[in-house]
Formats: C-alpha cells, sequence, structure tokens
C-alpha cells in the first residue's frame, strides 16, 4: 500500500509540473502590473499569476498556523483544567 501511494503522490507531482510549465508557454505575453502608486515594468502574465498563487498560499498557511495555535493553547488549557480538577476529587 504503502508503495501504491508513493506512485500516486509521483503521478500527482509530475502533471502538476506539467501543467505549470503548459500555464507558462501558454501565458508568456508581458503585462505592466499596477500596484496602486507604482506601475512594474512589464513582466509574464504566467509569472503574475504564480506570484498572486504563491502569494495567496502563504497568506492561507499563516492564517491557518494562528488559527492551529489557538486551539492547541486552548487544549492545553482544557487538559489542565482536567488534570486540576481529577487531583481535586481523588484527595
Amino acid at each position: 500500500m504503502s508503495r501504491l501511494l508513493k506512485i500516486i503522490w509521483l503521478l500527482v507531482i509530475v502533471a502538476l509540473i506539467v501543467v505549470g510549465v503548459v500555464f507558462s508557454l501558454l501565458n508568456n505575453q508581458p503585462v505592466p502590473l499596477d500596484l496602486f502608486f507604482v506601475v512594474t515594468p512589464p513582466v509574464n502574465l504566467s509569472l503574475v499569476v504564480f506570484a498572486a498563487f504563491g502569494i495567496g498560499l502563504l497568506a492561507g498557511m499563516l492564517i491557518t498556523s494562528f488559527t492551529v495555535l489557538r486551539v492547541k493553547v486552548s487544549a492545553q488549557r482544557q487538559q489542565r483544567k482536567l488534570a486540576r480538577e481529577v487531583a481535586a476529587s481523588s484527595s
């Protein structure tokens, strides 16, 4: 089962790389990027799309990590509270 899972992951990664390369080749038109006060020199459209995807991915991971951290802290507090209650009830 483990070997099959590795093969599937390898195929998924290869497929994503192929899709990324094809996307880059089909979207190589230069476009200027307007950032409110600054206009960048023209860059490839595929680069802009990949950069936006990457920034969104990092932002999502950051927001999710804060949520996970908050849940872990809450779980630790609950465990300490439970331990105190068990210790108090046993004595």
